[in-house]
C-alpha cells in the first residue's frame, strides 16, 4: 500500500472501513452495504468519495499482487514436480504424460506472464481466459 492510499485509510470512518472490506471480499455493494448495516444510498455515496475510491483500488492491487505472487507459486512447483517425474521415472509412458502436461503447464505460464504485461486489463483478461489451462 503506498502512503497515499495509508493516508486516505485512516480517512475511513469505521462503517466506509467495514464497507469497504466487504465490498471488496464480494463485489457487491448492495450485499455489502445490509451486510455492513447502512442503506444503498449511503453505500452509494461511499463509493462516489475519493478516499473510499483510492482505499477499494489500492487493495484491489494488493490483492491481485498477492494472488500472482501465490499461482505463479503453484505454477513454478508443478513446473518443478513434472520435471522431477521427466527426469527421474522409469516408466516411459507416465515420463511422456509428464512432458505434455509440462509443455502445457510452460505455455500457460508464460501466457500469464504476457498477460500481467499488458497495459488494458480487460483485453488481458479476455487473451489471458481465452487460452487459459485452468478453464473447465
Amino acid at each position: 500500500m503506498s502512503e497515499r492510499e495509508r493516508e486516505l485509510k485512516t480517512d475511513l470512518t469505521p462503517k466506509e472501513q467495514a464497507f469497504c472490506e466487504l465490498y471488496l471480499s464480494n463485489g457487491n455493494a448492495t450485499k455489502s452495504a445490509k451486510e455492513a448495516n447502512i442503506s444503498r444510498a449511503t453505500a452509494k455515496n461511499y463509493l462516489k468519495k475519493e478516499n473510499v475510491k483510492a482505499y477499494i483500488s489500492g487493495r484491489q492491487r494488493e490483492i491481485i499482487s498477492e494472488c500472482r505472487t501465490a499461482r505463479n507459486a503453484v505454477y513454478l512447483k508443478a513446473i518443478r514436480k513434472l520435471e522431477k517425474i521427466i527426469e527421474d521415472d522409469s516408466n516411459q509412458e507416465r515420463q511422456l504424460r509428464a512432458i505434455n502436461t509440462y509443455l502445457r503447464y510452460c505455455s500457460d505460464f508464460k501466457d500469464v506472464q504476457d498477460v500481467e504485461e499488458e497495459d488494458d486489463i480487460e483485453e488481458a483478461n479476455k487473451k489471458y481466459n481465452k487460452n487459459s489451462l485452468w478453464n473447465f
